[in-house]
């Protein structure tokens, strides 16, 4: 219900806007369907439209496993804390379009830099959460795992990785929102293919229609995202970190 009713007053701003402005600078929401519908048929779509969720979704895998190699040790040693904490604040604090002009001059365009902007982008967040999660993990356990001589792989599988999934699983929901809306800022300026691309040429030759479909296509997928993944893993932290404090 709310969703629908969020769609409606979206519709009617928009229409009012195409009525102020003129269908040159915003292009009616028929008109936009009619070349979205277009787009769909052409294999050029499919292209793009797979490229840049290729690239979220690699940027994302590395994200997670680089998150994890480094978080899990920074959570249960200080020392670890203390040298990869000040590379995650540098990181989280240098804006995406930084990212994007070094990477162009060292690598040019293409995948390496729509992935790399992703990855430096993300790992900060999730690789705090996975830090701190683990940090939090009651030192009892490990003692009593030491001396029952559980060895170090069993310790992680059994112990560590469901301690740290709640709070682990919250980062992750963020940076699989995140993903693909940084890989399309990307491509924006630095490459020559994916849907941040297409927009970038739709503005250049001032095609307002298609500006506007490859706009739904990707808060479309965004959206799609939130509702069949995003918000289920959301939930799914929620009941898991409730079940750990009721524990």
């Amino acid at each position: 219900m709310g969703f629908g009713l969020s769609m409606i007053i979206l519709t009617v701003v928009w229409l009012g806007a195409n009525l102020m402005f003129g269908a040159a600078l915003v292009p009616s929401p028929c008109g936009t369907m009619v070349c979205l519908g277009r787009l769909v048929l052409t294999s050029e779509f499919w292209i793009h439209f797979s490229i840049t969720l290729f690239r979220g979704a690699a940027a994302l895998g590395i994200t997670v496993l680089l998150a994890l190699g480094a978080g899990i040790p920074a959570g249960r040693n200080r020392r670890v804390m203390d040298v990869i904490m000040p590379l995650a604040a540098i990181l989280q604090a240098t804006p995406p379009i930084l990212w994007i002009t070094l990477i162009m001059v060292w690598a040019g365009t293409g995948n390496m830099v729509p992935i790399l902007v992703v990855i430096a982008s993300l790992f900060p967040p999730v690789f705090l959460a996975t830090a701190m999660a683990a940090a939090d993990l009651d030192k009892r356990f490990f003692d009593l795992a030491h001396v029952h001589g559980v060895d170090r792989f069993t310790i992680l599988k059994d112990l560590i990785l469901p301690g740290i999934f709640p709070h682990f699983l919250a980062g992750f929901s963020y940076a699989l929102g995140s993903c693909l809306k940084i890989a399309a800022v990307a491509e924006f300026l630095g490459a020559d293919q994916g849907m941040g691309a297409r927009i970038y040429w739709a503005y250049r030759m001032m095609d307002m229609e298609g500006l506007f479909a490859w706009a739904l296509v990707l808060v479309g997928t965004g959206v799609v995202m939130e509702l069949f993944w995003i918000r289920p893993l959301r939930d799914l932290a929620r009941k898991q970190g409730g079940h750990d404090a009721g524990a």
